[in-house]
């Protein structure tokens, strides 16, 4: 079942020179640096499927395995990322990461877990239910 989801945002630091831009074409994307947070391999497929069909190719410079360093990058560094909006939201909100459209619809990002249904979900198992559950609200 899915917990949350959050929208993705490609984003730049204010200094970026793409920041102050309305519209970044693909052409100009490319142009750019990007650094990734590292997933798993199906998650990166389904990515590039994604960008594929929005006709976008990112400059891959690096994947990286921490979200606080990813976000350290984009805030020191001419570097753009495709970041979760609940992982940068304080830094959207004071304007110290700028979020770049890519396209009209955004790309969502959903979270779930995943059990057996023959089976009750043992106390350890209901309490993360139910932990989720509450904290999905704090993830949109």
């Amino acid at each position: 079942s899915d917990v949350c989801s959050s929208d993705l945002h490609l984003v730049v630091s204010a200094g970026h020179p793409l920041a102050a831009k309305a519209k970044v074409s693909p052409a100009e994307l490319a142009e750019h640096a990007c650094i990734l947070l590292r997933g798993c391999g199906h998650e990166r497929k389904a990515l590039e499927s994604l960008l594929l069909q929005r006709d976008i190719a990112l400059n891959i410079a690096a994947e990286v395995e921490n979200l606080e360093s990813v976000k350290s990058f984009v805030k020191q560094t001419p570097v753009m990322s495709l970041l979760p909006g609940w992982v940068i939201a304080p830094e959207l909100k004071h304007h110290r990461f700028i979020s770049l459209r890519l396209g009209k619809k955004p790309i969502e990002q959903s979270w779930g877990l995943v059990h057996h249904l023959d089976r009750p979900l043992n106390h350890a198992e209901s309490m993360l239910w139910k932990f989720c559950g509450q904290q999905a609200g704090t993830f949109a």
